[in-house]
């Protein structure tokens, strides 16, 4: 027996357009560190110029975890001109929430059941430039039945777009009042060399974090150092290495500055199938008792014929080695857009 638990999205994703793909990361927050665990092409400027481009227009998720499946929560897309929405099928998901919003939308409405069926609860404002590089976002919450703000992001561009601040700021008493401040370097390319953060309190700004960035000969991103204010100067925090074949990445190392040695603490793997498509990922943990890498997680992707993920398989290997089913997604596409995403538990 199996628990269900499914999203529908209910109109699709834009075709990505031809224009200005660049590398980014996706990270996730474990023990601290950022783990970049794959490195996608994506197009911030996707646009969608005609009929048969499409853009997702809402999203609804659904819980089956009791008898029947029930809503959770939802969000209505609202956009003018031509942009458009992006889906990242290496990790099966999307991100709508600030200035990095994969979903070029003015207007998000937030929806979610709070025990009596879905409710207004939120809604986030984005604003562009002429060259739809977003500008601002503000967000808002449903609070004794008026809509009030929370959190609003400026983004200061440079003359290639290029974002080189960004501040964040927080709704207090009728105002807002900046909470974090970020820095960014490029050098002459438009590369990403830095990424320094500080915080402001009492209106006074304070370092707080710093990312540094490197790269080979081909511009592929080969270490991001982590460094944190100890109070008088940068102190490196952790670090991840990444090698490739060609340019395809097919390991990320993780490291943490311990006792004035890096020591190694994640290693990712990546693979592809025959044609060059993310089909593969494994994920070991350091052993430091027994200075080895010990296997933790591991996903096997199912491509279709249209070169997009039919099924992923996400195990976990226990203590005792064995490697167990966790997860299972299941999508439904159409051509290149992701209509519906189902998601099993197996049954404990």
């Amino acid at each position: 027996m199996q628990k269900l638990i499914t999203g529908a999205l209910l109109l699709a994703m834009t075709t990505a357009s031809a224009q200005a793909h660049a590398k980014n990361t996706r990270t996730e927050r474990i023990k601290g560190i950022d783990r970049i665990k794959v490195l996608t092409e994506t197009s911030k400027s996707a646009a969608k110029t005609t009929a048969t481009l499409w853009r997702v227009s809402a999203v609804a998720n659904y819980d089956n975890s009791g008898s029947a499946p029930s809503l959770q929560d939802s969000s209505k897309y609202v956009y003018s001109n031509g942009r458009g929405s992006m889906f990242d099928y290496s990790e099966l998901s999307y991100n709508d929430y600030g200035i990095e919003s994969d979903v070029l939308y003015d207007t998000v409405i937030r929806y979610q059941d709070m025990g009596s069926g879905a409710q207004l609860s939120g809604r986030d404002f984005i604003s562009y430039n002429s060259n739809n590089k977003a500008l601002n976002h503000t967000q808002q919450q449903m609070n004794s039945g008026q809509m009030t703000n929370t959190n609003k992001t400026v983004v200061v561009r440079d003359g290639n777009d290029n974002p080189v601040k960004n501040v964040s700021l927080t709704w207090n008493s009728g105002n807002w009042d900046t909470s974090f401040v970020s820095i960014m370097t490029y050098d002459a390319q438009g590369h990403l060399l830095s990424d320094s953060s500080y915080t402001k309190f009492g209106g006074v700004a304070s370092p707080a974090y710093r990312t540094k960035y490197t790269y080979d000969g081909s511009w592929n991103l080969v270490q991001y150092l982590y460094d944190y204010w100890d109070g008088t100067m940068w102190t490196g925090n952790s670090r991840t290495n990444f090698t490739y074949n060609g340019t395809k990445l097919v390991t990320t190392t993780d490291q943490e500055y311990v006792n004035s040695s890096w020591r190694n603490s994640y290693m990712d793997s990546i693979g592809y199938n025959g044609s060059g498509i993310y089909n593969f990922y494994e994920s070991r943990e350091w052993d430091t008792v027994g200075a080895k890498w010990v296997n933790s997680e591991q996903e096997i992707h199912t491509i279709n014929g249209n070169g997009v993920p039919s099924k992923v398989l996400y195990s976990e290997v226990l203590k005792n080695g064995i490697l167990t089913l966790k997860q299972k997604y299941f999508t439904m596409p159409m051509a290149t857009r992701c209509v519906r995403m189902y998601m099993t538990i197996p049954e404990v």
